[in-house]
This record gives structure tokens, C-alpha cells and sequence, in this order.
């Protein structure tokens, strides 16, 4: 979302403001399951790793970011 502010409007001086945010409900957002083992070449050579299969990452929280754009 964002909101433009005219400075000077003869000249066309404006500000920007932008608000931005990602996950904005923060819904966990599971990585996909760890194989665990070696994958060599589409081939799993290891499946008695303790990974094996577990879901062990998470993408990123909620994050906000804002900025501030001068166009003179």
C-alpha cells in the first residue's frame, strides 16, 4: 500500500510513502522434508538418517518493510 504527497506541484515534487509487509497473518510456512541423506543423481542413498523425511525448516515470520520515495 502506499500514499503519494505533492510537494510542489508546479515543479511535479512529490513523496512516496510505501508500506509492504509478507506473511501478514504469520501462518507457519513449513520448508519441504529434509531427505536426510545423499542424493546423488535422483538416487537416496542413505534413509536410516534420524532427518529422514521430518520437516526441520520454516520459511520467514512476518515481516514489514516501509519506504520513503522523493521524486523531484
Amino acid at each position: 500500500m502506499f500514499k503519494e504527497f505533492v510537494i510542489n506541484e508546479d515543479r511535479g515534487s512529490r513523496v512516496e510513502f510505501r508500506a509492504e509487509s509478507f506473511n501478514t497473518w504469520n501462518h507457519t510456512q513449513f520448508g519441504g522434508p529434509g531427505q536426510g541423506g545423499t542424493n546423488t543423481a535422483g538416487i537416496i542413498t542413505d534413509l536410516g538418517s534420524s532427518n529422514f523425511g521430518a520437516v526441520t525448516s520454516a520459511w520467514d515470520p512476518r515481516v514489514f518493510q516501509l519506504g520513503l520515495k522523493v521524486i523531484y
